[in-house]
């Protein structure tokens, strides 16, 4: 048997519900992961925001951080 029959019934033995999970991710992947990145990208620029607050500044210096 070739790689690609075998693989193809290996995937006929996968449960119709693990194949619809699977489809779902993969639908959902992409949108997921630009949501995640725009989140990250929101929590940067709050810490760099705190990072730079004047009394945080003040604060590093006195414990030298």
């Amino acid at each position: 048997m070739s790689g690609k029959c075998e693989q193809f019934l290996e995937l006929m033995m996968v449960p119709p519900e693990s194949k619809l999970q699977a489809f779902l991710f993969q639908i959902q992947f992409n949108t997921q992961l630009s949501l995640f990145k725009k989140s990250l990208k929101t929590v940067n620029i709050a810490c760099d925001e705190v990072w730079n607050y004047v009394k945080f500044k003040e604060i590093r210096k006195i414990f030298c951080i």
